[in-house]
């Protein structure tokens, strides 16, 4: 139990907990490229790479996320799709809380492209 004690005061160990911290930080259905790209600590092409080669051997999805241009929460995912045939999205919660604008041509929100773990292949 020393050796590992002296191990986790060395800066094998901070590798290890930044590592730990990075895995635990991460939401499984809302993983990002940046999520990544921070665990190998390589740059953000090689970590898309990645997290589309995860997507072609069934390991993660690939989706859309649609954000509000109010209240920047994302209000809509969908499975990824080059042509989104979705044409507008609501937001209930400026839709709740009296915004006048609350609904949104899906061309004219910011969108953000986000993997998921796919069920059952972290069995």
């Amino acid at each position: 139990m020393k050796l590992f004690e002296i191990i986790d005061k060395t800066w094998i160990g901070d590798f290890g907990r930044r590592k730990s911290d990075i895995i635990t930080s991460t939401d499984p259905d809302k993983i990002y490229v940046e999520n990544i790209r921070a665990f190998f600590g390589g740059s953000t092409r090689m970590a898309k790479f990645l997290c589309d080669l995860a997507v072609r051997t069934g390991h993660f999805t690939k989706h859309i996320g649609f954000e509000c241009p109010n209240c920047h929460s994302i209000i809509k995912t969908i499975p990824y799709t080059k042509n989104i045939k979705l044409s507008k999205v609501k937001c209930s919660l400026c839709e709740i809380r009296d915004e006048g604008d609350f609904e949104f041509d899906t061309s004219k929100v910011d969108k953000i492209v986000f993997y998921r773990l796919k069920e059952g292949s972290h069995d």
